[in-house]
C-alpha cells in the first residue's frame, strides 16, 4: 500500500475557494446585523395596484395579494400594521414571495432603507 504524504486536509485552498469563503463569512456576518431585511426576496418601486384583483405591481411585474398578507410600515418587526388600500403607487416595498403570491410586505414612504 503506497503512502500519500499530501493529507486532504492539508491541501493548500485555492485562490478561487478563499475568496468563496470570505465572501460566505462576510454574507453570514451582515447576515447577523440585518436579519429583518434580510429576510425579504425583493425589493423595488410600486407601479401600478388593483385592489379589486387583489393584485400589485413591481417594477413591471405583478403579483397577488390575500387577506392573510401582512403589510408593515417602515424596516422595524413591529412597524405598524398597514391595510393594502394604503400602498401608494410610487411607493418603495420589498416582498416576501411564495411564488406570484405575496406573504408580506414592507413598505417605505421615503424611497429604499439606508
Amino acid at each position: 500500500m503506497r503512502s500519500n504524504s499530501h493529507s486532504p486536509s492539508r491541501a493548500p485552498v485555492s485562490a478561487r475557494r478563499a475568496k468563496t469563503l470570505r465572501s460566505l463569512l462576510i454574507g453570514i456576518t451582515l447576515g447577523a446585523q440585518a436579519p429583518a431585511l434580510l429576510a425579504y426576496d425583493l425589493g423595488g418601486s410600486v407601479t401600478a395596484i388593483d385592489p379589486a384583483r387583489g393584485s400589485l405591481e413591481i417594477d413591471g411585474r405583478q403579483y397577488s395579494v390575500s387577506s392573510q398578507t401582512r403589510i408593515r410600515l417602515g424596516s422595524a418587526e413591529n412597524g405598524l400594521a398597514t391595510p393594502f388600500s394604503d400602498l401608494r403607487v410610487g411607493e418603495y416595498v420589498q416582498l416576501e414571495t411564495q411564488g406570484d403570491r405575496v406573504v408580506k410586505i414592507r413598505r417605505y414612504r421615503n424611497g429604499p432603507p439606508h
